[in-house]
């Protein structure tokens, strides 16, 4: 349910907001922060004081201000809407809500905001008129914007891409200005913008999107520097561990508590307004403030385009560039933030750029290393274990070819031997060898050489699988002159068969488009051919003396490899889709187990805790290192939970898993009655430390180790103080899993 927008023109506010003021900042606006009633009851410090109630009808004069009515009212202030009778105009006075009463610290504090404030002159930050005191009380005088805030505005509802990306503009230039006076704002948010009414004939905006943006929304002021930091303050006045800020609009930095919080935390912040306007919802929101701040430091937000099709894609980038985990990656200033959205307002290319394939790989992976490195290990080991299935592959069809084409020689040399031995037989008969042996009417027959030719082309020409038998020689027959030169691999196989005859000479190569061995073996001139060579009439003019062991020619094997290689590819298929569907489920399998584990890490006893409907802010607090930080009650980080009439039938009944530091202690407040049992994981390696838990009216109990663990007996609401410490000056951050035990099936 939304409020209605409160109407501040007759001096008097019927409905006040519910959710009103920051718990320790300057507005008045509209927040989902804290909650606060007219009238509040009694808090833990006791009713407050008489002069910070709402005032009554006939007004209450303080130092020259009637008060007319309470905007709002916090952890640690309280603002009305008051008139200025010097000026007769009416004001925002904000005051301590302890009154004379209030401590050091606060009013350290109350002064730091009206000095930070003080130094911001410009129309879209709230400005300050006055800063006194009443009975020992400071306040400030503010000036009052009566149009309610940007979140009520919002509700939740995707607003028009210009005028979201010009109110963002102004925004960015009112924050650039207070960077440049060195501070920084540190809790930017919907609710931490006014919306100021524009006076009849006092806008001096001329364009069309300022006019839009003027009549839909208003003049946006930003307000509530209560946690704002000055740059030139020292590094102790924030400890490391603080968690400042509204957890999903707070930069990552500021979410982890650790590193400095300087501009690029309110660059980020903007970029979560703009990615709110354009979409209707924050980057991050998960159903309880510890979830929401894991998101923020560990997930990727949401593509603007999936929430809103058709949204600009360099509105997208712009915004996207803003929510950068990496501060260096974001805009380096708010300037230059509120000058690429003037580029796209004015249709010009803009400097944000997405993220690269590879980027996003790489984040994801970090984000996932269990099934990133189980994938790599998967498409690592397939790409290897394929690389060397096809090298085997290849190897077993080179092999069984070379085997082959051995074989083929070996017989083509023996039938030719064993043909020579019939020839010489035939010749003693009177047949004659002749190279052209078949004439008619001649009883004549081929030469031993002739037939292996012949043969050769035989084979060549019929054979299915392309098989080829070659004889040649750099000394051919006459009637052979016209046979093309030997190419690259014969002249080759001739040069290397006459120095060593007896090794065959082969190549793995392509040939006519296809790949095949070549398998060589010498023609060694026989006792038998020596006689009919030297004295053949086909023998040409520069043959030599033929002697016997001389290498007369070449007999060459070319066998096609192709058909053998798409044989054993049929196999490797079937092979590679076994490992990749085992592979599959494997990274499936890690996947689900990763998905599981997170939510048993984030879901925290849904019957124990009720859900946050907004993300609540973690205020720093400026005590020692012992002040411990105090969480929301709607968090599972503590606070008191209404209980619920029956525990169910499981000893653990209340689990939850938080960071904690060495310099950033924990408050816990069960809701039943049970047993408390708290381990402390360190993150990396760290020495041990002492895990301390301090039980309201009890003596302290302590577990000392690397990983200590202690078990204590706890009251139903009563106050538990965690807190780690060290012998040394340590600023370490570890997990706490805590876990609340009770007997099984107590009424409580």
């Amino acid at each position: 349910m939304t409020d209605p927008a409160p109407d501040f023109t007759n001096g008097s506010d019927p409905h006040p907001d519910a959710t009103l003021m920051p718990g320790s900042g300057s507005g008045y606006g509209h927040g989902p922060d804290v909650t606060q009633v007219r009238t509040p009851d009694p808090g833990p410090h006791g009713p407050a004081p008489a002069e910070f109630l709402a005032p009554d009808e006939s007004g209450v004069d303080v130092a020259g201000y009637e008060l007319l009515d309470e905007l709002g009212r916090g952890g640690m202030g309280v603002v009305y809407k008051a008139r200025q009778r010097s000026l007769n105009r009416l004001v925002a006075l904000k005051m301590v809500l302890s009154g004379a009463h209030a401590s050091p610290a606060d009013r350290a504090r109350f002064r730091a905001e009206a000095e930070v404030v003080a130094r911001l002159q410009h129309p879209n930050i709230v400005q300050i008129y006055e800063i006194g005191e009443l009975a020992g009380a400071p306040y400030l005088a503010l000036e009052l914007v009566s149009g309610g805030t940007l979140q009520k505005t919002l509700a939740g509802t995707p607003q028009p891409v210009r005028p979201a990306a010009y109110l963002v503009e102004l925004l960015a230039r009112a924050i650039h200005f207070a960077h440049q006076r060195g501070v920084v704002h540190r809790d930017l948010k919907p609710g931490n913008v006014l919306l100021a009414v524009p006076l009849d004939g006092a806008s001096s905006i001329s364009d069309q999107d300022g006019a839009q943006v003027a009549a839909l929304y208003g003049v946006p002021k930003v307000t509530d520097f209560g946690l704002a930091k000055r740059l030139e303050d020292d590094a102790h006045n924030t400890r490391s561990g603080d968690i400042i800020g509204t957890p999903s609009y707070m930069a990552p930095e500021q979410a982890g508590g650790r590193g400095p919080i300087g501009p690029a935390a309110d660059v980020y912040a903007l970029g979560a307004v703009l990615y709110d306007m354009l979409t209707g919802r924050p980057p991050f929101k998960g159903a309880t403030t510890f979830e929401t701040i894991q998101q923020v430091r560990t997930e990727e937000p949401v593509l603007p385009s999936r929430l809103r099709p058709r949204l600009p894609k360099d509105l997208e980038r712009i915004c996207l560039k803003c929510l950068e985990k990496d501060p260096r990656r974001r805009y380096a200033t708010a300037l230059d933030l509120a000058t690429d959205l003037r580029r796209h307002l004015n249709g010009e290319s803009v400097h944000a750029r997405s993220a690269t394939p590879l980027e996003r790989t790489w984040r994801w992976t970090r984000r996932n290393p269990v099934p990133a490195g189980l994938l790599l290990a998967i498409t690592l080991g397939s790409a290897v274990g394929f690389w060397h299935l096809s090298e085997l592959s290849k190897s077993l069809v080179r092999s069984s070819a070379l085997e082959g084409a051995v074989q083929q020689a070996e017989m083509m040399n023996e039938l030719n031997r064993y043909y020579g031995r019939v020839a010489a037989h035939l010749k003693g008969a009177g047949v004659e060898g002749e190279p052209d042996w078949e004439k008619p009417g001649e009883m004549t027959m081929p030469p031993p050489a002739t037939m292996t030719i012949d043969l050769g082309q035989q084979i060549s020409a019929r054979s299915e699988s392309g098989v080829q038998v070659r004889l040649y020689s750099d000394f051919p027959f006459k009637r052979r002159l016209s046979r093309p030169p030997p190419d690259g691999f014969e002249q080759e196989a001739l040069n290397q068969l006459r120095r060593d005859p007896a090794r065959p000479f082969y190549r793995f190569e392509d040939l006519d488009g296809r790949p095949v061995l070549r398998y060589a073996t010498a023609r060694v001139m026989e006792t038998g051919c020596v006689d009919c060579h030297n004295n053949s009439s086909d023998r040409s003019d520069n043959w030599p003396i033929w002697k016997e062991g001389d290498v007369r020619g070449v007999l060459e094997i070319i066998r096609p490899l192709d058909q053998d290689q798409q044989r054993i590819n049929r196999g490797l298929r079937g092979t590679v889709l076994i490992v990749s569907g085992s592979g599959a489920s494997l990274l499936g399998l890690s996947v689900l187990l990763v998905y599981l584990g997170n939510r048993r890490t984030r879901v925290t006893a849904p019957h124990m805790m009720r859900p946050a409907t907004e993300a609540a802010p973690l205020p720093a607090e400026d005590g020692g290192d012992d002040q411990p930080t105090e969480m929301p009650s709607d968090s599972p980080h503590g606070g008191a939970t209404p209980p619920p009439a029956h525990v169910p039938e499981e000893v653990v009944v209340w689990r939850t898993a938080l960071p904690i530091g060495t310099l950033a202690p924990i408050r816990i407040v069960p809701p039943i009655a049970g047993t408390l049992r708290l381990v402390l994981e360190p993150e990396g390696e760290t020495p041990p430390v002492e895990l301390r838990v301090e039980v309201a009216g009890a003596p302290p109990v302590s577990g000392f180790g690397v990983d200590p663990f202690v078990e204590v007996a706890v009251p139903a609401g009563r106050v538990v103080n965690v807190r780690v410490r060290a012998d040394a000056a340590l600023d370490a951050m570890y997990t706490l899993t805590a876990e609340l035990l009770t007997v099984r099936g107590t009424q409580q």
